[in-house]
């Protein structure tokens, strides 16, 4: 089963987005630097996380709703596969950028 155990790591460290980066510059920033260090964090990564609304329970429970009254169960799968994964997957190709943006930041904020 190793093979399988690699696949899923694989996926993960896709999945992770580099945020081991931020936890590694943010380390190495003096202790009166850390509320400077979290507001940049917040500024950038707080907007991308705010992006996931479509992925909440309340969008799928609609989306059911209306595909049950309509009488079409594969609108639920399609709402799944099509348009929370597009959604998904945008997110996380700005996530990656504002996470390296951030990693940045932080670098050369402990670099003074």
């Amino acid at each position: 089963l190793q093979w399988a155990a690699r696949c899923y790591l694989a996926f993960a460290r896709l999945l992770a987005g580099g945020g081991e980066h931020i936890d590694t510059a943010l380390a190495r920033i003096a202790p009166d630097r850390k509320p400077d260090a979290h507001a940049v964090i917040e500024q950038r990564i707080l907007p991308q996380l705010r992006r996931l609304w479509p992925l909440s329970s309340n969008y799928r429970s609609l989306v059911i709703g209306g595909a049950m009254i309509a009488g079409r169960p594969e609108w639920i799968i399609a709402f799944e596969l099509v348009v929370l994964s597009l959604v998904m997957a945008v997110t996380m190709r700005s996530m990656r950028r504002a996470i390296a943006d951030v990693a940045d930041q932080l670098a050369a904020m402990s670099a003074r």
